[in-house]
């Protein structure tokens, strides 16, 4: 028997997938809670019982995406062996799923740059961007313990793994937006090359 905790979640599950569906095909601007609630099949009274607004909802279809990509980077990361593989799985990997959400993804560039979700968008990158940098810290961690990256020291562990989240990151977004130098996989693929090769100085 599906309890009411589990009808609430499956719910909840319901209103992001439409509601991810809608911002992606009109925008957050044009989307309303009259919308998603139609989408849904539920008045509006019932959405607001879990959604205050639609700002509100996009942060939630935002911090879902983010929970997804980062669930997939684990998984590629727990098959690679060595510092140097994972490294570049997590460039790879990071690339592939960008691309896979591309719409989705461009969608959210524009919007978060409005006044009225600078708040939302601020904080879930902020979260975002400290979870990745922690990621690619235990990758330099594993690399300094077994001495494959000779390049850095525990003492500036922290700045490296920042300078080359943000790195890595500002590389991805301009070869998603443009193949003018190549394609975005080859352009990544010599990013990490260049990237394992400096470390293991």
């Amino acid at each position: 028997m599906v309890t009411k905790a589990q009808k609430e979640e499956q719910l909840r599950a319901k209103v992001l997938k439409v509601a991810q569906q809608l911002f992606q095909q009109y925008g957050l601007q044009k989307v309303t809670m009259d919308d998603v609630a139609r989408a849904i099949g539920k008045g509006k009274s019932t959405l607001y019982y879990y959604y205050k607004s639609k700002e509100e909802i996009f942060d939630a279809v935002v911090e879902h995406e983010i929970k997804d990509m980062l669930a997939h980077l684990r998984t590629a990361l727990a098959q690679a062996d060595t510092a140097s593989a994972k490294l570049e799985t997590f460039v790879l990997t990071k690339l592939r799923i960008m691309r896979q959400k591309v719409a989705l993804y461009n969608l959210l560039y524009e919007d978060i740059t409005r006044h009225y979700v600078q708040e939302f968008s601020e904080r879930i990158r902020q979260h975002y961007l400290q979870t990745e940098v922690l990621m690619i810290k235990e990758i330099l961690q594993l690399g300094v313990d077994t001495a494959e990256f000779k390049g850095i020291t525990d003492l500036n562990l922290d700045q490296v793994a920042f300078v080359l989240t943000s790195g890595i990151s500002g590389i991805e977004q301009h070869t998603l937006l443009s193949e003018q130098f190549g394609p975005a996989e080859e352009n990544v693929k010599l990013l990490s090359r260049i990237l394992v090769q400096g470390l293991k100085r």
